[in-house]
């Protein structure tokens, strides 16, 4: 039998010095003392095995996702170009937002600052900097959205 410092092996109780290699990082994987053990446990660790590893992905993805919402409302705001007056939130939470001069005329190759005195809260502020674009974020971010998701920012 393991000792109480050592872990114990599910199977047979010995000393474990292996973890399930697929769901390893997880604080909820299985140690075995050796490859029979660990064939042996496989059918009764294989849906939580899965489990853990997909909810390491959703937790990764999240990250993701998160990093790059961050990086493109910083982009927005850092390359703003809509001369944005007045914001009005109607009841349905809808933004209306009124802008100075005509829109063709607004985008004529200039970057001013971002109007943070109309912005209330953090949804204000993130629907302004997503207001009047359509594919523009996937075309600046897809590059690091695929290193992202490959893993390999440092």
């Amino acid at each position: 039998m393991a000792t109480g410092a050592e872990a114990a092996c599910v199977v047979c109780g010995g000393p474990a010095h292996n973890k399930c290699g697929a769901c390893k990082l997880d604080t909820s994987s299985r140690h075995y003392c050796g490859k029979a053990c660990q064939v042996k446990d496989w059918p009764t660790h294989k849906k939580a095995c899965k489990d853990i590893q997909n909810t390491n992905l959703e937790k990764k993805l999240t990250r993701v996702a998160n990093i790059v919402q961050q990086g493109y409302y910083g982009f927005r705001k850092n390359t703003w170009d809509i001369p944005i007056v007045k914001v009005d939130r109607l009841g349905n939470n809808d933004l209306v937002l009124y802008i100075s001069v005509p829109l063709s005329v607004s985008h004529a190759n200039y970057i001013s600052e971002f109007p943070q005195h109309l912005v209330s809260d953090k949804l204000t502020e993130n629907a302004m900097l997503c207001a009047l674009v359509r594919s523009e974020p996937a075309t600046w971010m897809y590059s690091i959205i695929g290193e992202l998701t490959k893993g390999k920012i440092y």
